[in-house]
């Protein structure tokens, strides 16, 4: 069985696991956050740079644009709605010293332009992501899009890997497209 074969059965037996046990990741929850070693993944697959503008939509404790600035040097760009998820990312890119590198915005991303980020991360329920399509269509080719999770319905994903993370022991999906975004897969 090849490699890509067994990661495709992983990531459906997690997905398929986590809804007969009833987990269902919410946005915005602090016991849904990305664990830190998924995060690390979540970045090596985009193959974030110095150069690049990592964009993480909802952004929650800000460890995303954290790990992006610090590991990478590069500009990294929150948006998240919550106040006290707000105010927590920005101590901690404070206490980090990062703030030349990270901005946090309490926003509600579908209202901002984030067509500069040459990255855009995200750990957000179908509906939110199906919303989001318009504006991810939009962005300029070559943009990398991250996935924790949920996959974007209906469109293929460039690569996508299962990763287990050592600290809750759950495989977590991670789906990676660089836009233009594919075809869409009309397949049952």
């Amino acid at each position: 069985m090849s490699s890509d074969r067994l990661v495709l059965i992983l990531i459906f037996t997690a997905v398929l696991g986590a809804a007969v046990l009833g987990f269902a990741p919410e946005a915005h929850s602090q016991e849904a956050a990305t664990p830190e070693d998924v995060v690390e993944k979540m970045l090596r697959l985009a193959g974030v740079e110095k150069h690049d503008v990592v964009c993480d939509l909802g952004s929650g404790d800000g460890r995303i644009v954290i790990a992006a600035a610090r590991r990478y040097g590069c500009q990294a760009v929150g948006y998240e709605i919550d106040a006290k998820l707000v105010q927590l990312s920005r101590e901690k890119v404070e206490k980090a010293k990062l703030q030349d590198l990270v901005t946090i915005h309490q926003a509600d991303f579908f209202t901002r332009d984030f067509s500069s980020a040459s990255v855009v991360t995200m750990f957000l329920p179908p509906a939110v992501i199906e919303r989001l399509m318009p504006k991810l269509a939009k962005l300029a080719p070559g943009t990398r899009i991250v996935s924790h999770y949920q996959a974007i319905e209906g469109v293929r994903p460039d690569k996508q890997i299962g990763v287990r993370s050592a600290s809750d022991g759950r495989l977590h999906p991670l789906y990676l497209w660089i836009t233009p975004l594919g075809p869409t897969d009309t397949s049952p």
